[in-house]
């Protein structure tokens, strides 16, 4: 590994159903897709990663 990258936490504030957690998956996924070969893009931790994978099925069972 060449380096790394600190954690950096960046609040997000928004009014209910105002596209927050569409914003973070959308942004999450352009990450990995950037990613190239030998840099991963993952979560701080298995609860984030879990989180995570709840929320993209609400959504996309329009659920929010």
């Amino acid at each position: 590994m060449l380096g790394r990258a600190p954690l950096v936490h960046l609040p997000l504030l928004g009014a209910d159903s105002a596209g927050k957690t569409m914003f973070l998956m959308a942004a999450v996924g352009g990450l990995r897709a950037l990613a190239g070969p030998g840099v991963t893009v993952g979560f701080g931790t298995a609860e984030d990663r879990d989180r995570l994978s709840t929320r993209s099925a609400n959504c996309g069972a329009g659920r929010g």
